[in-house]
């Protein structure tokens, strides 16, 4: 075999493991650079997210965060539900809450 054949994987404790494909997945950082969250009177936590309720309403209010911002699952279908949440909430639509 060559060097294309196979993927070497090294481990912090030294061993191998030698496998045809690896998958490496690392996950997601929201991207809050620019946003100002302090100006805005928000902090984002450890993780590195916007904390929010289950109408998707910020610490502020008035302020409304969904998508990426505020953590998993991180997909196109999930914050568009947690948008269509958090629009109604601010114009009073009552809407049964599904789960994200």
């Amino acid at each position: 075999m060559d060097e294309v054949d196979q993927v070497v994987t090294r481990l912090d404790d030294g061993s191998q493991i030698r496998s045809e494909k690896l998958l490496c997945c690392l996950g997601r950082v929201a991207n809050l650079a620019g946003l100002d969250l302090e100006k805005a009177g928000l902090a984002a936590t450890e993780r590195g997210l916007i904390a929010v309720d289950a109408d998707c309403r910020t610490a502020v209010p008035n302020l409304y965060a969904a998508g990426d911002v505020i953590g998993p699952p991180s997909l196109a279908s999930s914050s568009a539900e947690q948008g269509r949440r958090a629009v109604c909430h601010m114009f009073g639509v009552t809407l049964g809450h599904a789960a994200t």
